[in-house]
Order: C-alpha cells, then structure tokens, then sequence
C-alpha cells in the first residue's frame, strides 16, 4: 500500500494513498513507527503477519500488543517477528500498508 501524511480526516490526522505518479516505497516498519510515534494510535491499528502453521498461515495482533519496534522486527509478550512477514496493517478499518504478494478478496477477514 502506499500512503502519505497528508490528511484524510477533518481532524488533521490521517493517511491517503497516492496516485500512481506519486507513489513512493513504504515498509511495514515505517508505517508501524508512523503509527506509534506521530500518530499515537499503534494500538488502535491490527496487523497481520505470517505465522506458519496457523490456519492459512497467517495471525493478526492488535497494535497493543506490540512492546516494542526494533531495527529488523517487532516484538510481543511471546514472539520476535520479522518486518519481512507483515503482510497487512490496518487501522479503523483502512488499509495502510499491503504486502504486493498479498491479494485481499472484498467480505473477507
């Protein structure tokens, strides 16, 4: 996905994605940091990441239960995951970062 700073909310806050022309690189880590320390929402946001072995190898975590993002991945209470395998970032619903291999079908979780 690709996103910006500009506002998308009466509030001043908030993400839109580009155009085509504008479009620049966006990893997971950038828009986890984004969310913790600019926008003080990290635990508002879900993030789902590949977890080999769970059903259709993939988990989603709440923000909040991220204690820390460090150079080369994030950690919880029981895991170390690297950046590499976030697959989806949401946030109220919305999309802010998509992994270019993950295809997300309309109606599902």
């Amino acid at each position: 996905m690709w996103w910006s700073e500009a506002s998308t909310h009466e509030e001043g806050q908030g993400f839109k994605c580009l155009a085509d022309s504008e479009r620049t690189m966006v990893f997971p880590r950038e828009v986890l940091n984004e969310l913790k320390w600019h926008r003080g929402r990290l635990e508002d946001a879900r993030i789902t990441y590949l977890h080999r072995g769970a059903p259709g190898d993939r988990r989603t975590i709440s923000g909040s239960e991220i204690v820390a993002l460090e150079r080369s991945f994030f950690t919880t209470a029981e895991s170390r995951i690297p950046y590499h395998r976030i697959r989806l970032i949401e946030l109220d619903g919305e999309a802010l970062y998509v992994d270019r291999e993950e295809v997300i079908v309309e109606g599902t979780p």
